[in-house]
């Protein structure tokens, strides 16, 4: 699963964070990890917004679409 985060200082949404099963989180900032968050996402993993909700795809493809 994954959340968007908001860093310290931001006001949107700036960063993913993984969640997994046994409750390890890393962040998602770097390119070298962006194309597995991007296939993850395709596949149907689901990402939560920063408040914890479950986006819909629209949101989904509006936040890729935002990414550099």
């Amino acid at each position: 699963m994954y959340q968007l985060y908001i860093r310290y200082g931001q006001t949107t949404a700036d960063a993913v964070m993984t969640v997994g099963v046994e409750l390890q989180i890393s962040f998602v900032l770097c390119e070298s990890t962006i194309e597995k968050f991007k296939s993850d996402i395709a596949n149907g993993v689901e990402l939560q917004d920063a408040e914890g909700k479950v986006m819909t795809k629209e949101q989904v493809q509006t936040f890729l679409g935002g990414l550099k």
